[in-house]
């Protein structure tokens, strides 16, 4: 699974190439898998890394991680 526009990896070059079988994009970027940092932890996060933990409009981090998380779960049953 990758995003669409990862902008730190070349899809073509890392999970799609190893990954054909079960490839898939989604939304967002890069640093969309990511969770969102706490109030508290952002502040402790140097500002010019702070547009890196921003979506694009219309993207719904909450969507991806429940994606990721399924797809993860249901790639473990498929193997055990």
């Amino acid at each position: 699974m990758a995003p669409a526009h990862d902008n730190v990896l070349v899809t073509k070059n890392n999970a799609r190439r190893f990954a054909e079988a079960r490839y898939q994009e989604t939304q967002g970027n890069h640093y969309s898998f990511l969770s969102r940092p706490t109030p508290e932890r952002l502040q402790e996060i140097p500002e010019f890394l702070h547009p890196l933990l921003e979506d694009e409009s219309g993207v719904d981090r909450f969507q991806i991680h429940q994606l990721v998380s399924k797809e993860a779960i249901q790639f473990f049953q498929d193997l055990l």
